[in-house]
Formats: C-alpha cells, sequence, structure tokens
C-alpha cells in the first residue's frame, strides 16, 4: 500500500505537469484508480502509457507491480526495457528476470536464459549453464532452441563442434520448419561435416530452406548456379534465385544483380 502511495505521489507531477484535455485526464484517473485498487491489466496499460511518453521509471514500477502478481506479460515488458540497456548493464537485469519467468512456467524463458550465457560478449558467459538451458527449452518442444543448439554444435560462438549433435537438434527443428535449420543442414551435407558429402541431399535441403523464405538459402542457391559450384550451372535460374534472396532483404543479393552478368537471355520470372 506504501509503495502504491509513493506511486500516486509521483504520477501527479508527472500526468498533469502539462494541461490536459478533460476526458483524457479523467481517463487516467480511472486507469489510477482501477490499478491502485490491484488490476494487473491496468498496471500494464499504465506501464505501457509511461514507456511511451519516456518517462521509464514510472513504467518500469508499474510493470514490477504487475509481476510481483505473477503477471508474464508485465516481465516480458521488464526484459523488454532491459535489452535497451548497455548489453553488459542490460544481461545482469535480464538474467533475474527469466528465472522468474520460469517459474512461472515459460518455455521462453529457458530459451532466452540459454542464449544469454552461451553468447561470449556476456558478462554470464558460460556454454555449460546456456547448452543446458537450451535442452531444457527443446525438451519442452522449442524448435528455436533446438535450432540454436544445433548451432551450438556446429562450432558457433566458438563452442567446441560435436556434428552428430548439430545433426540430430538440426533435424529436430527442420520437422517444425525452420527455415534456418534446412540451410545448416545443407552445408553439412555439402561439405561432409561428420557424415558423408552428399550433394543431392545438400541442394534438397537448401532448396527448402529457400521455400520457408530463409534469404542465405536462396543466396547460396544463386552463387553456387551461377558459379557452377557443386551443382550445374544455371545462370537463369541463378537469377530468379537472387531475385528471390534480395526480396528478404539478403545484404548482398541486390549487390550481385546488379553487378553480375546474368546475360540477354533470362527466363521470365
Amino acid at each position: 500500500m506504501i509503495r502504491s502511495v509513493l506511486l500516486l505521489g509521483a504520477l501527479s507531477t508527472s500526468l498533469w505537469a502539462v494541461p490536459e484535455h478533460p476526458l483524457e485526464k479523467e481517463r487516467r484517473e480511472h486507469l489510477m484508480e482501477r490499478a491502485l485498487k490491484g488490476d494487473v491489466f491496468t498496471m500494464i496499460t499504465l506501464g505501457d502509457r509511461f514507456q511511451v511518453e519516456g518517462e521509464l521509471e514510472l513504467a518500469h514500477k508499474w510493470y514490477r507491480e504487475a509481476a510481483d502478481r505473477k503477471a508474464p506479460l508485465a516481465l516480458w515488458k521488464l526484459v523488454g526495457m532491459a535489452r535497451r540497456l548497455p548489453f553488459e548493464e542490460g544481461a545482469l537485469k535480464l538474467d533475474p528476470l527469466f528465472d522468474e519467468l520460469i517459474l512461472l512456467g515459460e518455455v521462453r524463458a529457458h530459451l532466452q536464459k540459454g542464449l544469454l550465457y552461451v553468447n561470449p560478449r556476456s558478462p554470464l558467459h558460460d556454454f555449460a549453464l546456456g547448452a543446458n538451458q537450451l535442452r531444457l527449452a527443446s525438451g519442452l518442444g522449442s524448435s528455436e532452441a533446438q535450432l540454436h543448439l544445433g548451432k551450438l554444435y556446429l562450432g558457433e560462438w566458438g563452442h567446441k563442434a560435436d556434428y552428430l549433435q548439430a545433426i540430430d537438434y538440426l533435424t529436430r527443428a527442420s520437422r517444425k520448419g525452420q527455415g534456418e535449420a534446412f540451410r545448416h543442414l545443407g552445408m553439412i551435407y555439402r561439405y561432409g561435416l561428420g557424415c558423408d558429402i552428399d550433394l543431392e541431399q545438400a541442394w534438397t535441403y537448401y532448396g527448402e530452406g529457400g521455400r520457408l523464405k530463409d534469404g542465405e538459402s536462396l543466396y547460396t542457391v544463386a552463387l553456387a548456379l551461377y558459379h557452377g559450384d557443386d551443382i550445374q550451372k544455371d545462370v537463369p535460374r541463378s537469377h530468379r534465385y537472387f531475385l528471390e534472396a534480395a526480396e528478404l532483404k539478403h545484404p548482398l543479393a541486390d549487390k550481385m544483380l546488379k553487378t553480375l552478368d546474368f546475360g540477354d537471355d533470362l527466363l521470365a520470372p
């Protein structure tokens, strides 16, 4: 109750420092009344309004009030605020928020905590703890966690490569429609990472990644078709793949469309 009174005092200087339209003032007062009575949704609404207005301290206080009443949405709002801080400062604030969310059964919190720990830039960097959180999220059905575990075991973030583990997790993620997982599987079979080289399987995986709108898959196929690298050269088809990758904002596709020579007999899109 004391905290609520203090919040009300802080609000009086912020909300009404500038003359308001009577209807807007009435609405704010109504929101305040409901929030002070313990309405969680209204607390989050007030937090949103204060954040839009740049009153970040008040936004944080109202989100915290709602979070203390076990509202996952309020905790995710606090996560969003922490992500806007400088990385190292934000990471230290994110960790306990993820713990609160995990206690409320939020699978995404395991995923996000895992990514926080496997990131070498993080002040909390710990591969073992991070991978464990990702595995927990994977076990709870998170295809995104499976994708990141696959990338981890491919050697991303400086982790020791384990290609069999990578194939396992990427295959699981691909079955749930993760386009990027197909791209990494394509690379594995193209270069024989932990398996025999299988170009037919590789290009099937890249093609499926492209079908699922993974721009890097499309770009990889386009470049290979243009140069005839591990696949039969087909310049007109490469042009189409570059176009699709460019539409997905791939950073190099548009440049290639402007600089490569595709000849005068391109197939119609």
